[in-house]
């Protein structure tokens, strides 16, 4: 579920895990991020610290390995640091967190660097594990007349 952002403020700040008791059991966590925080230089080392923090309460708390995916909003404004994302994934997975990071852009902004939607089909697929198979949009049955409305009544008002 989308959390409060007071919920999760209290968590980074206070260690207040009382209301995340439920993420024990989840098999992967979104942690969204916006991207613009990032790679701002006056916001970058905060936001970082506050990642890494909520990182080291969430794998307290878990007790055990599992996958976190971090979901960098507003790509169209641009890239954030590698080096920056390689410490932050290095140091979760010292605490048995495993971060994989995915940016995302719903909208594509004027001058923007990516289109509309970008990777958010690649954020479902990390979600659930494998890509779904789109069904038949309109699949051939193969079966009896009778079993078949429309020809079942063609039958029957051709035989009147």
């Amino acid at each position: 579920p989308d959390l409060p952002g007071e919920w999760s403020d209290s968590f980074i700040d206070k260690n207040r895990a009382d209301r995340h008791d439920f993420l024990t059991s989840a098999d992967v966590v979104w942690i969204l991020i916006d991207g613009r925080q990032l790679s701002n230089l006056e916001s970058r080392k905060t936001t970082l610290r506050r990642l890494d923090l909520l990182v080291a309460r969430l794998a307290t708390m878990v007790g055990r390995p599992m996958t976190v995916l971090l979901v960098i909003s507003h790509r169209d404004s641009g890239e954030v640091n590698q080096q920056d994302l390689t410490a932050l994934t290095d140091a979760a997975a010292a605490r048995g967190i495993a971060i994989d990071t995915v940016p995302i852009a719903s909208f594509k902004r004027k001058g923007g660097e990516s289109k509309a939607g970008f990777g958010i089909a690649d954020l479902i697929v990390k979600t659930i594990g494998q890509a779904p198979v789109a069904p038949i949009f309109w699949p051939d049955r193969v079966g009896a007349p009778d079993q078949r409305a429309m020809l079942a009544f063609g039958s029957w008002s051709a035989a009147q």
